[in-house]
């Protein structure tokens, strides 16, 4: 985000607009090629792409229309919209259910 905003301002002089794509998790076939030590993390990260409600192209549809539309950062879905207001606007409760999230998988990883 500080790189899309700090490009934003640096190329508006040279007609360039910049967006920042942000998506959630989205159906790829990216699980099969995770790797690591910990298989309970290759586990979980394996849960959030297989199970995403949005698939890869789906994504790159909002993209699209992301990009003819042209704002500065592109939300490709409901998730991603949420995760984003809720930072906004939000961030102190963002940061509690962050540091829960870490917990809960720091726990997992003892």
């Amino acid at each position: 985000m500080a790189l899309s905003e700090t490009l934003t301002h640096e190329l508006k002089p040279f007609g360039i607009a910049v967006s920042v794509v942000c998506p959630t998790f989205f159906r790829t076939n990216l699980s099969s090629s995770l790797r690591g030590n910990d298989p309970e993390s290759r586990a979980a990260a394996g849960k959030l792409i297989d199970g995403a409600r949005v698939s890869a192209a789906e994504i790159a549809a909002e993209v699209l229309k992301g990009v003819d539309a042209g704002p500065p950062v592109i939300l490709t879905d409901r998730n991603g919209r949420i995760a984003y207001a809720t930072k906004r606007f939000a961030r102190p409760l963002y940061y509690r259910a962050m540091a829960r999230a870490s917990k809960q998988m720091a726990a997992k990883d003892a």
